[in-house]
């Protein structure tokens, strides 16, 4: 039996040119465009952690305190704004944590008890 490896490499590699190393279309670059630039300024984020209304992946968000900084600063959001606590329980904010949710807890105590 005899394996022919050399000609299937040669036509793999002649598809995987034609395919990949294609010249592009006569369409514009898209890439090229300059990407909008998100305002992460602090002013903007306390407001927005102000009015949230959730659920928020953690108590913590991250903002720049003057314009044109490149290191962020770390801020929570107020008590009582719903967090996810994982996939299927949602908490709220508690001393800048997001704790197991009460209600849960107290259905478990009411079903061990009764």
């Amino acid at each position: 039996m005899k394996i022919q490896a050399l000609p299937i490499i040669a036509v793999v590699a002649g598809l995987l040119s034609i395919v990949c190393g294609a010249p592009a279309a006569n369409e514009e670059n898209k890439r090229a465009e300059e990407p909008v630039k998100e305002d992460r300024s602090c002013k903007k984020r306390d407001a927005e952690a102000k009015t949230e209304k959730g659920p928020v992946l953690g108590c913590n968000y991250f903002c720049h305190e003057r314009e044109g900084d490149v290191s962020y600063v770390e801020k929570y959001y107020p008590d009582g704004v719903p967090c996810q606590y994982s996939d299927s329980l949602i908490s709220k904010c508690t001393n800048k944590e997001c704790p197991y949710p009460k209600e849960d807890m107290e259905q478990i105590k009411e079903n061990r008890e009764g």
